[in-house]
């Protein structure tokens, strides 16, 4: 077999990465002024945690994102279209047939997309791919990264900030028994919106705590990887075609 670095699928899968930290690179810019959060007492004795988003998302970020998904898609195809080159049956009048299939039940056998693969790929292509009898299809990350693929080729892909407290991961060190808490849970972030409350707290000499908060940007609402963080997704979607994917096919070169 070739080098890893000169196949196909795998300057795929690079490229893919390479628009990971991208997307990684442009968020970081936004996050140094695109938001703020800060505290303000409540009249009440108490203080109010708020978050607002002072800028809008890079513009450029669907563009780079949808390009991530592209390149991951195409990295599969890759794979198995190098496979499907080994049978000497395969003429330049096949060369679209192969494909890495992906569907929304499992794969028959017989599908057209693998068969020019020999038995023994054939059978670990069937087993890596989609199949709702093994596994939910919102949670394969092949079904997903197929959908999604699709959705970028028609339309921009959505995504929002998010703000949330973290009130789940207080540290309390020292307690007089004032100490108070109270965290909103996570709301959306939208430039010119205005800020919204994260948490309310109490300020006291004798309570020392320490309690954080964030902001993600996570895929908006009506599509498949609805509320998932943009840049975990992205990096599950990379991880599992290069250790599970490319791992099992890869012996068959």
């Amino acid at each position: 077999m070739a080098s890893a670095s000169s196949l196909s699928h795998r300057r795929k899968l690079a490229r893919a990465k390479g628009h990971i930290e991208d997307v990684e690179a442009l968020l970081a810019g936004w996050s140094s002024d695109g938001y703020r959060t800060f505290e303000k007492p409540n009249g009440e004795g108490r203080f109010v945690l708020y978050a607002e988003q002072l800028q809008p998302l890079p513009c450029d970020l669907p563009l780079v994102i949808g390009d991530t998904f592209q390149y991951l898609r195409h990295s599969l195809d890759h794979i198995v279209f190098a496979l499907s080159r080994k049978n000497p049956a395969m003429t330049a009048q096949d060369e679209d047939i192969p494909s890495f299939p992906i569907y929304d039940g499992a794969v028959r056998d017989g599908a057209k997309a693998i068969s020019f693969l020999d038995q023994t790929a054939r059978d670990d292509v069937r087993g890596l791919a989609p199949d709702p009898a093994r596994q939910a299809l919102d949670q394969d990350p092949l079904w997903l990264l197929n959908k999604m693929s699709n959705r970028d080729k028609h339309r921009e892909i959505v995504i929002s900030p998010i703000a949330r407290s973290d009130a789940d991961t207080l540290i309390l060190y020292e307690s007089d028994g004032t100490d108070y808490f109270r965290g909103f849970g996570a709301k959306q972030l939208q430039p010119g919106a205005g800020p919204v409350a994260l948490l309310e707290l109490a300020r006291s000499p004798g309570v020392k705590a320490e309690i954080g908060h964030s902001v993600k940007v996570i895929f908006d609402q009506g599509v498949e990887v609805a509320d998932r963080q943009v840049v975990a997704t992205l990096r599950w979607f990379h991880e599992h075609i290069r250790d599970t994917v490319f791992q099992r096919l890869e012996a068959h070169l």
